[in-house]
């Protein structure tokens, strides 16, 4: 596993924000920080670098949580407590 996905899941466990979600929704965004790079260098790329990833990556990340039973349906996520 690459260093920086695994900084990033130690950056997120310690959060705040993190500390005060339920298990369930932990879970859900440690496995969000896990594949956080699963689309990375798509298209577009300004200036060499891939700004666009992180956010297709999300839309990869909810549509196979969905398939797994993870979660009921997309808009369900948008319960998760992030801010």
């Amino acid at each position: 596993m690459a260093r920086h996905t695994l900084l990033v899941l130690a950056m997120v466990v310690r959060d705040q924000l993190y500390l005060e979600l339920d298990q369930e929704e932990k879970n859900i965004l440690k496995w969000a920080c896990l594949l956080h790079d699963i689309a990375k260098l798509s298209s577009p790329t300004i200036e060499g670098k891939d700004h666009v990833h992180p956010f297709k990556s999300g839309i990869i990340v909810l549509d196979l949580f969905e398939r797994m039973g993870l979660i009921e349906n997309i808009s369900e996520a948008s319960k998760i407590k992030l801010s």
